[in-house]
């Protein structure tokens, strides 16, 4: 198969390399809209051939690797379709489902082999976590994770900068949200989606909690700081994991009380997605069962929100509600770290500005889930949330909730909670349409018993024996609720 790489970016190296080593592979040569850059390449490489574009889409080549500026790879995709070039696109390929749908399309009526280039889930360490799970080797999987940080060396990128094909979600999110829904097997739905942005307003950081039939799926990705690039697995036995996963072929597990690791040696990182092309290629067939349509339609479905997902904030006279963010990690942990604040609602003591950070990153990054700030000063000083379906035994419908919440004890008896509770519960009315919002305390917590009365819930019912899983007890538990007639009756008319 004669193969020409689209693009002489940092990534083309790379590629390069790879591509010698797969058999089927002739490396042609390289193009460019910098001839020279073309040719230094060729000539590195032992390359026969360089030019432009046109040049390659007009020769006999019978494949394109596209590596070129990601808002490139629309124009460059159908003239290689055109051309009855067989394309492998670098990840991210396209920016919406529609255009995903659009050259899928395209190619399969020129019967012409379209594939996204998301190497991860052609690794052969990959491939094994995925065996280990199908296998049951960790019982039930309860919960996957993965994260991308890397520090943002070349600050003037597109990749880094670019407000609609660039941003930290949709590049490295690709290779989180894509290697996840190939270890699970399926879509997910997103839960909630949060980012800071750069000076250019392009995306520099974002988290994303994702559902996955019951499991817990957490994408973080960052280029403005170095941290974990990692993948894990966690499930009823124990947990499966890999550091940068996206290149590398070591496994760590620890599974039943025993630990070990396996090193599985790789040949290169684009190695085998690009054997995996070349046999498609030679077979003449014409999409990838591995990087389908659908597989690029799935991990498009996720980061493709990035643009549409705003924050929710609400006002009211003293306080903010607003989601989560970095920033209030130190205050999260100063309040919580308070064992007069996690206990009696439920959860333990945080024991470090970490434990705070991973809680925020996995608990408290719901849709719905906000921190109380003080208006004046911007200071998260508590959390309320409502919890819809899936998060609540309460009910099974997506016309009923759940509200919880806490407050840091500096501020207690000054009202907050109150105010905080108001505001929520007008939005889960007014604006999710709830008909049903269920509230709870466990017994002895007066504090809350009376912001529950002040704000008009009903009592339902005390239950006995009732599971506290992070705290590994049982408790009495009283549940109130309110429904949309009793709020209109309450709060009718009224300015909240």
């Amino acid at each position: 198969m004669k193969l020409v790489i689209f693009g002489c970016g940092r990534i083309a190296n790379r590629i390069a390399k790879s591509a010698l080593k797969v058999k089927q592979i002739d490396l042609v040569g390289f193009a460019s809209r910098d001839i020279g850059k073309a040719k230094a390449y060729c000539e590195t490489y032992g390359c026969r051939e360089y030019g432009d574009y046109e040049h390659f889409l007009n020769s006999d080549v019978d494949a394109v690797y596209i590596a070129t500026y990601n808002g490139s790879h629309h124009e460059l995709i159908r003239k290689c379709i055109d051309h009855h070039k067989s394309v492998i696109c670098e990840k991210p390929m396209l920016f919406s489902m529609e255009e995903n749908k659009e050259l899928f399309d395209y190619a399969k009526r020129h019967g012409v082999l379209l594939m996204e280039a998301l190497k991860s889930v052609f690794l052969p360490s990959v491939i094994e976590i995925r065996k280990m799970i199908d296998e049951g080797a960790l019982g039930k999987v309860s919960m996957i994770y993965s994260s991308f940080m890397r520090q943002g060396h070349h600050p003037k990128d597109h990749w880094i900068n670019d407000l609609w094909t660039g941003g930290a979600f949709k590049d490295l999110g690709s290779y989180c949200v894509g290697t996840m829904n190939f270890l699970m097997g399926k879509r997910p739905e997103l839960l909630s989606l949060q980012s800071d942005r750069n000076e250019e307003r392009a995306e520099s950081t974002a988290y994303a909690s994702l559902d996955y039939d019951g499991v817990h799926g957490l994408a973080f990705v960052s280029n403005s700081r170095d941290g974990d690039t990692l993948l894990r697995v966690v499930g009823e036995r124990g947990y499966i994991e890999a550091q940068n996963f996206w290149k590398q072929g070591k496994i760590v597990s620890e599974i039943d009380g025993v630990r070990k690791e396996k090193d599985i040696e790789l040949v290169s990182d684009f190695y085998y997605e690009l054997c995996h092309f070349a046999d498609l290629c030679d077979q003449g067939i014409k999409e990838s069962s591995i990087m389908s349509e659908k597989a690029s339609e799935d991990i498009l479905y996720i980061t493709g929100q990035i643009d549409d997902y705003k924050e929710n904030t609400m006002d009211t006279e003293r306080l903010i509600l607003r989601h989560w963010r970095d920033e209030d990690i130190p205050s999260l942990y100063k309040y919580a770290k308070d064992p007069s604040v996690g206990p009696i609602a439920g959860w333990p003591p945080h024991q470090s500005e970490a434990a705070s950070a991973w809680v925020m990153h996995t608990a408290l990054n719901k849709k719905e889930c906000y921190a109380i700030a003080l208006k004046d000063t911007n200071e998260a000083i508590g959390c309320i949330e409502v919890k819809l379906k899936g998060y609540s035994d309460f009910f099974d419908n997506d016309e009923e909730c759940e509200l919880g919440y806490w407050l840091g004890k500096p501020h207690w008896n000054n009202g907050y909670m109150s105010e905080a509770v108001q505001r929520m519960l007008k939005h889960a009315f007014e604006d999710l349409h709830m008909k049903k919002v269920w509230c709870a305390y466990y017994d002895g917590n007066e504090r809350s018993k009376r912001v529950q009365e002040k704000a008009g819930f009903i009592y339902q019912w005390t239950s006995k024996d009732v599971d506290v899983p992070l705290l590994k007890e049982k408790r009495i538990g009283h549940v109130n609720c309110m429904t949309k007639d009793d709020y209109n009756k309450r709060y009718g008319g009224e300015t909240l």
